[in-house]
């Protein structure tokens, strides 16, 4: 062996805008977006908007648990949107016929 090996091994290499994308991209768009409407909008962070956001991210966030376990088994369920409208329609049926749907 000689010695003049190259140590380009430990080297770091600076980080590129696609390096920065890939690897913040999704964190540092809902940065800007939540600023951008903190900014824009005055009730943006009042408590009760950041309660109703949580609140509609829940079923999504729901939705999206239940598909990944279903796609890390290896069974490809394309069907949530069509369940979800259907629990969303028979749920307003529900509540238009037992008459709940004045306490929501």
């Amino acid at each position: 062996m000689s010695a003049k090996t190259s140590s380009t091994h430990g080297a770091k290499r600076p980080m590129t805008f696609a390096d920065f994308h890939a690897k913040y991209g999704t964190i540092a768009i809902f940065v800007v977006l939540f600023v951008l409407a903190s900014v824009f909008t005055p009730n943006f962070i009042a408590v009760a908007n950041l309660t109703n956001v949580v609140r509609q991210m829940v079923v999504v966030t729901l939705l999206a648990f239940g598909v990944t376990f279903v796609i890390i088994l290896g069974h490809i369920d394309v069907s949530l949107g069509s369940v979800l409208a259907l629990c969303g329609c028979v749920a307003a049926a529900v509540m238009k016929s037992t008459g709940s749907s004045n306490s929501i």
